[in-house]
């Protein structure tokens, strides 16, 4: 079994919804194309899901800095505009990264 795939088990088993490769559309085309896109019901989450089993992960640090813009508003406007969320859910991201590389995700991490 991959990593992507151990930690879409672990995620179901925390009882999310899971979507794999979900496509995050921009003006009728994709966009970007996170791992896992999961929705938590009873919290109210939705939860941008990426896997990397990569020792360089500057390009996904980046793109985590930049969550608001690069996913959470594109994928905010397309779940309310296909009736799945409303405007109480919150949106985050979760990593899934080589333990030897944590570290200096968090340290490089915006707040």
């Amino acid at each position: 079994m991959d990593f992507e795939t151990t930690v879409l088990y672990y995620l179901a088993r925390k009882g999310l919804f899971l979507s794999p490769q979900y496509p995050i559309l921009a003006d009728g085309s994709e966009w970007s194309c996170p791992d896992f896109v999961g929705l938590d019901f009873v919290k109210k989450e939705v939860s941008v899901v990426e896997v990397t089993t990569a020792y360089q992960v500057g390009e996904l640090l980046q793109k985590v800095n930049d969550r608001e813009n690069y996913w959470f508003q594109r994928l905010r406007e397309q779940l309310r505009r296909d009736k799945v969320v409303d405007n109480s859910w919150q949106y985050m991201v979760r990593v899934f990264l080589r333990q030897e590389r944590i570290d200096y995700f968090k340290r490089n991490l915006a707040e």
